[in-house]
């Protein structure tokens, strides 16, 4: 299986309750065709520049997973895009 990581970035007003639902769907996502091998709440940062016009912070995510299925990498991008909870993601294939 290849390796690869996402790491999110949820708006800075989300309830910790929304943040964990959310982690919960993508990693349930994951677990149907992979593996997850590792998480890391990294918590509330500054972001390096503002976002949308409103955001300076954000809460970030990170996700190390083992999957074959590259159908997954384009759920979770769509995931991303189509809900507003996330300002900022990125999956990339580790080595």
């Amino acid at each position: 299986m290849r390796a690869y990581e996402t790491l999110v970035v949820f708006r800075p007003d989300l309830e910790q309750e929304a943040v964990a639902e959310l982690v919960s769907t993508l990693k349930m996502m994951i677990e149907k065709v992979g593996e997850v091998e590792m998480e890391d709440d990294w918590g509330s940062r500054k972001l390096a520049y503002m976002i949308d016009d409103k955001y300076t912070e954000g809460h970030y995510y990170l996700i190390h997973f083992k999957t074959d299925d590259t159908a997954l990498l384009e759920d979770l991008d769509h995931i991303y895009k189509v809900n507003d909870a996330f300002i900022r993601s990125i999956v990339i294939k580790r080595d």
